[in-house]
C-alpha cells in the first residue's frame, strides 16, 4: 500500500508485513535523505501521491462521488462502481485521442 507522510511509521509498516502486505511511505520533510536514490525515492513518490489525489479530487468534483443518493448498499455499489466505469472510459478516450487522461472536464467544452 502506497501511503503519505501521516502514515508513516514503522509500527504500522510491520502490522501490514504481519498480513502479507507491505506499506510504503515517503520520509517526513523534516529528516534529510540518506543518499541519493532515498531523495529520488521521495521525489517519486511524492509525484505519485499528487497524481492518486488529482484522481480523488476528479471523482469528488466532476462525478460527486461522495453524494450517491443511493437508498440501498446495492445501490450505493452500483453508482460508485458505474461512476468508476464513467471516469475510466474517459480517461481512455483521452489517451486514445493523444490527450492528458485526466483531462477529463476540457474535454465537453
Amino acid at each position: 500500500m502506497l501511503a503519505d507522510n501521516g502514515y508513516c511509521g514503522d509500527w504500522l509498516a510491520s502490522l501490514f508485513g504481519k498480513n502479507g502486505g507491505a506499506l510504503w511511505y515517503a520520509l517526513r520533510r523534516s529528516r534529510e535523505a540518506a543518499s541519493e536514490e532515498e531523495s529520488a525515492l521521495r521525489a517519486w513518490h511524492r509525484g505519485l501521491r499528487a497524481r492518486i489525489e488529482s484522481v480523488f479530487g476528479s471523482l469528488e468534483d466532476q462525478f460527486q462521488m461522495e453524494e450517491t443518493r443511493a437508498r440501498s448498499v446495492w445501490g450505493v455499489m452500483t453508482r460508485v462502481v458505474a461512476k468508476l466505469l464513467a471516469y475510466m472510459v474517459g480517461f481512455l478516450a483521452n489517451e486514445a485521442l493523444g490527450r492528458p487522461g485526466t483531462a477529463l472536464k476540457s474535454r465537453y467544452r
